[in-house]
């Protein structure tokens, strides 16, 4: 197997390992482009009922969302800290200005620091350390002002 086609297998692992419903990189003439059907996770045995998973209401997304919040702007890993061990950049409660660094996400390799584009304080801290992200999901809330 070429060295090329590994990376591609390996960014395809990588990303099969992470939670999205579409992705796309384009890097030279390399183009790769993935999109999943969402569906509902289930387990049928012969006789039991069908168990799935459910989203959580749409009612409390909702009234989430209307608050000030910083969302995810890439798929990835999100950390809280800039290395194990370290103090968080941000917790509940914390007072931050405009370019403060609230998180890091990695995506392949790559460290990128989500920053708050407002003064605020924050309400809520929705990553979790070391699990994956996906592109928009929203990763702080603000006290509404």
């Amino acid at each position: 197997m070429s060295k090329s086609n590994e990376e591609i297998f390996g960014i395809i692992n990588y990303l099969d390992s992470l939670s999205f419903s579409e992705f796309e990189l384009e890097t030279g003439d390399l183009k790769i482009r993935i999109k999943r059907e969402s569906s509902k996770v289930a387990n049928i045995q012969s006789g039991q009922e069908q168990v799935t998973q459910e989203a959580p209401p749409i009612e409390t997304i909702e009234k989430e969302v209307e608050k000030p919040s910083i969302l995810a702007p890439i798929t990835g890993v999100y950390y809280q800290a800039s290395s194990p061990g370290e103090k968080p950049f941000v917790n509940v409660g914390d007072k931050v200005k405009e370019g403060d660094t609230l998180c890091i996400l990695e995506a392949m390799k790559n460290m990128i620091e989500v920053k708050s584009d407002k003064d605020g304080q924050i309400e809520k801290v929705l990553g979790q350390d070391g699990e994956p992200i996906d592109e928009g999901q929203v990763l702080f809330i603000f006290k509404g002002e």
